[in-house]
């Protein structure tokens, strides 16, 4: 309950859930590591169907949620998939579509979740995993229209003809919305010791999203950046006490962002 926070219901399902639930309303629709996908009702938590996808050898926890559309649920696998599954009708799966893809020499390239939420822009849907791979998928068919070697690691924003995203390698990257194309890269803080042998811990950066004309990602590593979405040109940055510890949230003018301290920051 919103008011009270008490627990109205509570379901159990045959797998670990490794990410964030969407609701239409009526459903409430979840990802299992397993590589299955559920529909609960929203009012007590009764399963409406269930279908089974691709699951993986090793997966995250922590990845994309499920997408909704007007007449379907494009849910993520630990394997690196996406599956349209109909809303309303028993759970029928109209597509299954791969991330396949990965980025030669990196270790965590063999984890296929799709980290990157999808995002549906018109008849078009964004979508990346951790292993180094970004495609744009047509919602209707699945059908693949571009893949490009970047992987998102979290929702893309997708603007002016483009996408920007946070790579695996701690770099913003703007591609072209039409054919994965990119036009331009800008580092990020990656490690957090300078010495190669010191290496261990990676700085963590959420986002990206337009804010102001401006795009912005906020990172671990206490700062708040906004670029120039022309040319990824930095116009300002602003400290984050404690650094970034979740994805920013835009409302009204507003940029929110909870801290590793545990505090809620507003940036206007």
């Amino acid at each position: 309950d919103v008011a009270s926070g008490k627990v109205l219901w509570r379901q159990r399902v045959d797998a670990t859930l490794t990410g964030a639930p969407a609701s239409d309303g009526e459903a409430v629709y979840v990802s299992g590591r397993d590589g299955s996908a559920w529909a609960m009702a929203a009012g007590d938590g009764k399963v409406i169907w269930q279908v089974v996808g691709t699951p993986g050898s090793a997966s995250y926890l922590g990845t994309a949620a499920p997408s909704i559309t007007d007449r379907a649920v494009i849910f993520p696998t630990s394997g690196g998939d996406l599956m349209a599954v109909l809303r309303i009708g028993g759970g029928t799966k109209i597509w299954q579509a791969s991330l396949a893809g990965k980025r030669l020499g990196r270790a965590y390239a063999f984890t296929y979740d799709v980290t990157g939420d999808a995002v549906i822009n018109g008849a078009v849907l964004y979508a990346g995993s951790a292993a180094g791979r970004t495609v744009a998928l047509s919602v209707a068919s699945g059908e693949q229209l571009w893949s490009a070697g970047e992987g998102a690691l979290g929702p893309v924003a997708v603007a002016g003809g483009s996408i920007f995203l946070v790579n695996d390698q701690a770099e913003l990257v703007r591609l072209d919305a039409d054919t994965g194309a990119v036009i331009w890269t800008v580092a990020l803080p990656y490690f957090e010791a300078e010495k190669v042998k010191k290496r261990q811990a990676i700085y963590a950066h959420y986002g990206p999203v337009l804010a102001g004309g401006r795009i912005m990602v906020v990172s671990s590593d206490g700062l708040l950046r906004a670029f120039d979405p022309t040319d990824g040109t930095l116009t300002y940055s602003a400290e984050i006490p404690g650094g970034a510890a979740t994805q920013p949230a835009v409302a009204g003018g507003v940029l929110y962002v909870v801290g590793g301290n545990g505090q809620l920051h507003a940036f206007r």
